[in-house]
Order: structure tokens, then C-alpha cells, then sequence
């Protein structure tokens, strides 16, 4: 897997404290048939004075099929 040139990454405040941080990033390859795999990963994460964490995160893998 490759990694392309857009990875997002950005904090605001003071993260985990009064804030968090948002990243995205994409990856592509090659599965072992010969698809091709594209990859995304996203985490969306933050908490108030380290008591309340709130946040999402997925990963997500889209296969394509070679012609």
C-alpha cells in the first residue's frame, strides 16, 4: 500500500484537554488478485478536561475489480 500525498491532519485548542484533532489520509495498492485496493482512513477526535471523549473514527477499503 501506498500512501498519497493527502494526508489532512489539524488540532484545535489544546487537544484532549479543550480541543481536538481531525486527520485524513488515503492509501492505495494492489490485493492479491491483482485489484486494485483504495484505502481511507478518517478519525474525527476531541474530550473536555479528559473526561469527555467524543469523536468518530472509521477505515473503509474499496475494492476494485481488474477488466
Amino acid at each position: 500500500m501506498f500512501y498519497l500525498d493527502n494526508k489532512f491532519s489539524k488540532c484545535t485548542g489544546i487537544p484532549y484537554f479543550l480541543g481536538g484533532c481531525q486527520s485524513n489520509k488515503r492509501r492505495i495498492g494492489l490485493s492479491k488478485n491483482g485489484n486494485l485496493l483504495v484505502n481511507e482512513a478518517d478519525s474525527n477526535n476531541g474530550a473536555f478536561l479528559f473526561l469527555f471523549w467524543a469523536g468518530t473514527d472509521y477505515n473503509l477499503t474499496y475494492e476494485y475489480q481488474r477488466k
